[in-house]
């Protein structure tokens, strides 16, 4: 039996079928003339290298294009959702335009601002009829939609000022050069009657007061703020400033109502006294059977020795239950404790607080102004300018201002509630007519 051998040559392939080889000899067909293959370039768009190296027996036509490889080749570059360029070509000779789809771009998405709560005013809508132009609606906060909050309390108005200042520099003995210039960055304010007069122009009335702090060395006489009433040209009514820690402070008092002192000034975080105690109960009955209306300062003070806890507006309250007769304004809305001060009021009907130096801190008063429309107790807010530190007008146009800077969200400050402060005239229900 003949062993079987490998052959010497090759298998030629076949010329039909490059890739298969034949099944007979090699060069049985080689007589056969093969068709010519043009040079192609290798760097010629769509070339692909095959597996295989070209047989010169190969058939495959010149320029023949090669098949698509789904590993090399790109894919063409119609999106997902678009139309064929076929269709799109078919339509621009049929004379109509095919609209063309947005890619899906994978973007962060925005979100829409909510749209403000405009303020009451002029509606808009649209001039000269149907086509005519879109009126332009303002932003919402401007004071112009609001007309009683672009101009001052028109002539005949009553804008009664519950908290003004009469102290002289030498009142303050040493506890503004101690503690208050390093903060305010001046000098005690020193001013004349006619300074006072100038700035209390468009003012109908104004409580006018010192300060009394035995404690920090604090003392403005009766006789002195009696004096100053009685120069200005302002219809002035003038508080005694007491401290109820000193033996004689119902002479003080019986001296302060002799001289037509309408109320009294306390000032409890300087002087260093609790008003809770019950040992001031005597001077609190003494008040209220002299029909005199005590005057709070409450919150925040720049002095170091000054004591909080005694300056929170709840202390009020307890005085206000024992003692229900008794009128009363909490200074400066309580700040930074204005919620403490209104619920205060809501349960007190004889408990009031002006709103001096609360348009300093905007976003305070603001939010004040607002819960005092909540819990219904606007009539019971009085105007303050706190004067000498700002100036009736100053206050006014803070006022506007703050109320014109509504943060987004934020409840509206209604006009009636800025007319009250500017026009509103409590002074009946205090007992101050």
């Amino acid at each position: 039996m003949r062993p079987r051998t490998r052959p010497a040559d090759p298998l030629p392939h076949h010329a039909r079928h490059p890739r298969r080889r034949l099944l007979h000899r090699a060069r049985q067909d080689a007589a056969r003339p093969a068709r010519p293959v043009r040079p192609r370039p290798a760097s010629a768009a769509g070339a692909v290298p095959g597996p295989y190296r070209a047989h010169p027996d190969d058939r495959r036509r010149p320029g023949r294009r090669a098949a698509r490889h789904r590993r090399t080749r790109p894919r063409a570059g119609r999106q997902r959702g678009q139309r064929r360029p076929a269709l799109r070509r078919r339509a621009r000779r049929r004379g109509r335009r095919l609209p063309r789809r947005r890619q899906r771009v994978r973007a962060v998405r925005r979100v829409r601002r909510r749209a403000p709560h405009p303020l009451p005013g002029p509606s808009a809508g649209r001039r000269g009829g149907p086509r005519g132009r879109r009126r332009r609606r303002r932003r919402p906060g401007v004071p112009a939609l609001v007309p009683a909050l672009r101009r001052a309390p028109h002539p005949g108005g009553c804008l009664i000022d519950f908290h003004t200042h009469c102290q002289r520099p030498e009142h303050w003995g040493h506890e503004w050069d101690d503690h208050w210039k390093p903060v305010y960055g001046q000098g005690a304010h020193e001013f004349t009657v006619a300074d006072y007069d100038r700035a209390m122009a468009d003012v109908t009335a104004a409580c006018v007061f010192g300060i009394r702090a035995t404690a920090a060395g604090i003392l403005t006489p009766n006789a002195y703020t009696e004096e100053f009433c009685a120069e200005s040209t302002t219809e002035t009514i003038g508080f005694m400033a007491l401290d109820p820690t000193d033996p004689d402070v119902l002479d003080q008092l019986a001296d302060g109502v002799a001289r037509g002192l309408r109320g009294i000034k306390l000032y409890p975080v300087l002087a260093l006294f609790d008003p809770r105690s019950t040992a001031y109960d005597a001077f609190y009955r003494a008040a209220a059977d002299a029909g005199l209306v005590v005057l709070w300062h409450m919150g925040a003070t720049p002095s170091p020795a000054g004591d909080l806890s005694v300056s929170n507006p709840l202390v009020v309250d307890d005085v206000a239950r024992r003692h229900p007769d008794l009128v009363q304004i909490i200074a400066h809305l309580g700040h930074p404790w204005q919620r403490e001060t209104i619920v205060t009021l809501r349960k007190n009907r004889r408990v009031y607080s002006d709103v001096s130096a609360v348009w300093a801190r905007p976003m305070d008063g603001y939010l004040a102004l607002a819960r005092a429309q909540e819990w219904d107790v606007v009539d019971r807010l009085v105007f303050g300018s706190d004067f000498p530190l700002w100036t009736p007008a100053e206050a006014v146009a803070g006022l506007h201002e703050m109320v014109g800077q509504r943060p987004s969200g934020f409840p509206e400050i209604r006009k009636e509630t800025v007319e009250w402060l500017l026009d509103g005239d409590p002074r009946p229900q205090m007992g101050l007519a």
